[in-house]
């Protein structure tokens, strides 16, 4: 089970600050072409526990980001850095 729970007041996530605002962070982070951003929300996604993120509904899909990126390791041992983004609809 998936649920959400949503903050008030000013949100903090840093890629929302980039120029363009949250539509352009939509659009490189989701590959979007031909959807329209209706709304996108800071919020927590709570599976085992709460993960901090930006939800976006589009036209299209809703998709969750989470706010920090996490560390892979890939089979030689090499760290990389990528985004837990999670597509519910699509």
């Amino acid at each position: 089970m998936v649920s959400f729970a949503f903050e008030q007041g000013q949100n903090n996530f840093s890629v929302k600050q980039t120029i363009g605002g949250v539509n352009r962070v939509f659009m490189e982070l989701f590959s979007v072409k031909g959807e329209k951003l209706l709304k996108a929300s800071q919020c927590y996604l709570s599976t085992s526990g709460p993960i901090a993120g930006l939800l976006f509904i589009s036209t299209h899909k809703v998709a969750f980001c989470r706010e920090k990126s996490i560390k892979i390791s890939s089979p030689k041992g090499e760290l990389s850095r990528v985004r837990y983004k999670v597509i519910f609809f699509a």
